[in-house]
């Protein structure tokens, strides 16, 4: 079974426990990276996606250790042998 690896705002606040309000400061201020796929009207950052890997980043940044269970790709390599 493959993982998810692009969350939207809402998934990422569910994620965390927080208000999506609170997810869409943080990108707002670029804190947290996200990208907006496709062109159209965007209104208050819902279609925005925030990679797994930007996202295990941040947390981990913020101090959160751990995000998710399985580290793979990318994540992998920024852990010590």
């Amino acid at each position: 079974m493959s993982e998810q690896q692009v969350y939207t705002l809402h998934e990422v606040a569910k994620l965390l426990g927080v208000h999506v309000e609170t997810i869409r400061r943080v990108v707002r201020v670029g804190d947290l990276k996200a990208a907006a796929p496709g062109v159209g009207k965007r209104g208050k950052g819902a279609d925005l996606r925030v990679s797994r890997i930007e996202l295990a980043r941040w947390w981990r940044a913020r101090g959160g250790g751990d995000l998710f269970a399985d580290a793979t790709g990318e994540e992998a390599e920024d852990r010590p042998c």
